[in-house]
């Protein structure tokens, strides 16, 4: 895409770690879309990778974050919603076996609800934090 550097370990513009940092200048990137990649960092990598987004992004620069919700699944689990669970066709033969799955075994290792989210943003100079919803122009998965 046109003005777009397209930034991953493999098969990418950039071929690189980006939770090694990355090559720009500070203050030099207008916007930052990261689709499903933030839930597969620990805790600590999201910390350092967002430090690492507020220290390229110009002044009002935005980052657009898509990630599963925490609050979406754990909801869903808690109103034994069956048919949500079954049509995702992931594996488990119960809700619990399938929220797990979502969980543990697709490379997660922290999911976040908005809340949290927010509050790992602020943590590292983020003021203007809002959710808004799956754009299907930018976003690939609801």
């Amino acid at each position: 895409m046109e003005g777009f550097v397209n930034i991953d370990r493999q098969n990418a513009d950039m071929n690189i770690d980006v939770r090694k940092g990355m090559p720009f200048d500070t203050n030099s990137v207008d916007f930052i879309y990261c689709s499903h990649f933030i839930e597969h960092l620990s805790h600590e990598e999201a910390w350092c990778f967002l430090d690492e987004s507020f220290r390229v992004l110009k002044r009002g620069g935005k980052i657009r974050l898509s990630t599963p919700d925490l609050r979406i699944f754990a909801a869903k689990y808690l109103a034994r919603d069956i048919q949500f669970w079954d049509s995702r066709r992931w594996p488990g033969k119960t809700s619990a076996d399938q929220f797990n799955y979502v969980l543990r075994e697709m490379g997660h290792s922290y999911v976040y609800d908005f809340e949290s989210l927010q509050s790992l943003l602020k943590s590292v100079g983020f003021a203007r934090i809002q959710q808004v919803p799956f754009e299907a122009s930018l976003d690939n998965r609801p």
